[in-house]
């Protein structure tokens, strides 16, 4: 009966000094300066952009376009629409940087027309910045 009680008394001892579950830590933003937003849908060039440059189904309102000095996969946050990922490349106005095209779908390009906006990359503690 003692060696039971001290055997419980061990095991509540042993799992009192056990590290906690550490906690998930949330990503950051790591400020990359003031982009131009323009946005790009289906209909631009006859439906072509059913596809994008990295091979990813576009996705309205997530995918976006940037120059090649951004890796695809790429998160960044845009100031006033969240959170896009780096899937595709733009034409000469895109290459040049800052300047940022977003995949809208079906809806106009008028919508945003063109914006001045603070951009973000999004940085995870795991040094992860891509999906």
């Amino acid at each position: 009966m003692i060696a039971e009680l001290l055997l419980g008394v061990m095991i509540a001892v042993q799992a009192a000094q056990m590290p906690a579950e550490p906690a998930e830590q949330e990503p950051w933003l790591d400020y990359m300066g003031t982009y131009e937003i323009t946005a790009y849908n289906v209909y631009e060039g006859g439906g072509e952009n059913y596809g994008t440059a990295s091979g990813m189904e576009p996705v309205a309102w997530y995918t976006c376009a940037t120059s090649s000095d951004i890796p695809f996969g790429t998160i960044l946050y845009i100031e006033d629409y969240g959170e896009f990922i780096v899937a595709d490349r733009g034409g000469p106005t895109i290459e040049s940087g800052q300047r940022i095209d977003v995949f809208i779908g079906t809806d106009d390009c008028e919508v945003i027309g063109l914006q001045t906006k603070e951009v973000y990359i999004v940085r995870y503690p795991d040094g992860k910045e891509k999906i």
